[in-house]
């Protein structure tokens, strides 16, 4: 029997966060007051706010139009996480979702949000002061990084956590299209994942061979073995990430990709 998986560091294991819905109809409100009750059974617990209690997280249907109006009118509702749902238009790139409800998908969103706007600030002190120096500055050029990964959830988790940091994130669903992508843009850093459609590992190489070793790679996986890390070895991998990816190491791969980019433009 395999052992059970951690919970990624920065979720806080057993801290119930309180979410706020905007919008939904009453059968869908009803359902999410349920699915969060069972939340219970998760290491990351979600409570439905009642109607003006403080809350961490919000759920934004964009379906409803008194629902938008109320969110885009209260600029306080912008410091939240949010997670949104159906298909209306919102500035920006906000995690998303889609109907009908998926719990599975709608629980990924705000465990990524959660992980994003509850660690940062410790997760910046924790990294050592050189990687804190590699990481793009605010006034700073921006910084493209490509992730290669048929699981959305994830590669939008992806994307929203490392934000902050000024980058841009591209995301391919199979390695050929992630291979036109490196043909047409420079990455500083590919993230791919080991059960990429058309070949995760084969894609880490190729991207090695397309951008001179200009590019670091970092494979993901489940599988947190040493025949995972062998073949993350043999690849030239510079970095293995082990799925549910924790925050402060993906962005610990990103700060070492740019310092050592930098590095290398100095010589």
């Amino acid at each position: 029997m395999p052992p059970p998986q951690q919970a990624p560091a920065r979720v806080l294991p057993g801290q119930a966060l309180r979410v706020r819905i905007l919008g939904f109809s009453p059968t869908e409100r009803i359902a999410l007051a349920t699915i969060f009750e069972y939340s219970d059974q998760r290491v990351q617990r979600y409570l439905l706010a009642a109607r003006g209690e403080a809350c961490e997280l919000l759920l934004v249907d964009t379906d409803d139009a008194r629902a938008m109006s109320a969110y885009m009118s209260d600029r306080n509702m912008a410091r939240l996480g949010t997670v949104l749902v159906g298909d209306g238009r919102v500035p920006g790139d906000l995690p998303r979702v889609g109907r009908p409800l998926v719990w599975s998908t709608l629980f990924a969103a705000l465990d990524g949000v959660a992980r994003q706007s509850m660690s940062l600030p410790a997760m910046l002190a924790s990294l050592p002061a050189s990687l804190r120096a590699a990481l793009p500055p605010l006034d700073g050029r921006v910084a493209r990084v490509l992730v290669a990964d048929a699981d959305s959830a994830n590669a939008e988790f992806i994307r929203a956590a490392l934000k902050p940091f000024r980058v841009d994130t591209g995301i391919a669903a199979d390695a050929g299209q992630a291979l036109d992508m490196l043909g047409l843009t420079h990455y500083r850093l590919l993230f791919s994942a080991d059960d990429l459609p058309g070949g995760g590992l084969r894609l880490l190489r190729r991207a090695r061979k397309l951008s001179a070793g200009d590019t670091s790679v970092a494979l993901m996986s489940r599988d947190d073995n040493f025949g995972t890390r062998a073949r993350a070895l043999l690849a030239g991998c510079d970095t293995l990430l082990i799925k549910p990816i924790d925050p402060t190491e993906l962005v610990t791969a990103l700060g070492r990709a740019l310092s050592r980019n930098r590095l290398a433009h100095a010589n």
